[in-house]
């Protein structure tokens, strides 16, 4: 039996706009276990879904997020972009997310993102409203700031978190255990099976990000990994079916 896990990056990224709500629920509609989204503070502070820094490629506005108040960047459509049909789609809130998807039981991986001289007041307030929410079980945090999320395991130990990694890191398995996280989350071409297989008897929770061609998912589903970030859920809910049903 195949036991790995599809998560959504940015929703059902390549058939909706990124980081919206029409893309989160086509995602969950799909019957994956879990959404990736992305989130940063804007100017009065508060938690929005966003995936760069600026407002420029996903979104009618332009600027900083930070720079941009929460009532100016979730007014902004976040869909024209991508296509007329979905110009009415805004930036969603975190609030917005957690709220959304507390009934259900999708899993949520939540990047966080932004200035690192906001790392604090961002870690704090991720960690307050999951608390709030109830869904210290069902969300794993991660980011490519791994001061970050060192700060952020101190306080939050009870909740799942990860390193995020675009280069091969030497020795991964006592980096991660140096940071102290579960997870490992690693750009797709940087890691070898049999290195992906140490990690693993390791204990590490590892899941490789992005991967769209459809010989990639069935490469990283057969390696056993924990599961994968993909834009195409679809494919890769297919892939894992066929996989299943030849085991």
């Amino acid at each position: 039996m195949i036991h790995n896990e599809i998560f959504a990056h940015r929703g059902f990224s390549s058939k909706y706009p990124e980081n919206t709500m029409v893309a989160f629920r086509a995602a969950a509609e799909l019957g994956i276990e879990g959404i990736e989204i992305d989130v940063q503070l804007t100017r009065d502070e508060e938690l929005v879904i966003m995936h760069d820094l600026t407002l420029d490629r996903t979104t009618s506005g332009s600027g900083f997020v930070r720079q941009t108040s929460s009532i100016e960047v979730t007014g902004l459509s976040a869909g024209a972009w991508f296509s007329e049909e979905y110009k009415n789609e805004f930036v969603p809130t975190l609030k917005e997310v957690l709220a959304w998807i507390k009934p259900l039981s999708l899993k949520l991986n939540i990047e966080i993102k932004g200035f690192v001289e906001d790392r604090e007041k961002t870690i704090n307030q991720v960690i307050q409203l999951i608390r709030d929410y109830q869904l210290e079980d069902r969300v794993i945090f991660s980011s490519f700031d791994h001061r970050g999320m060192k700060i952020l395991k101190n306080r939050a130990p009870e909740i799942e978190s990860a390193v995020l990694a675009m280069a091969a890191i030497f020795g991964p398995e006592n980096y991660a255990t140096s940071v102290g996280v579960e997870a490992y989350h690693f750009y797709h071409p940087t890691l070898l099976e049999e290195e992906a297989k140490e990690l693993i008897r390791s204990e590490f929770l590892i899941r490789p990000f992005t991967v769209n061609r459809e010989e990639d998912i069935r490469k990283f589903l057969s390696w056993g990994v924990a599961g994968i970030f993909t834009d195409k859920p679809d494919v890769a809910l297919k892939i894992r079916k066929e996989l299943e049903n030849n085991n």
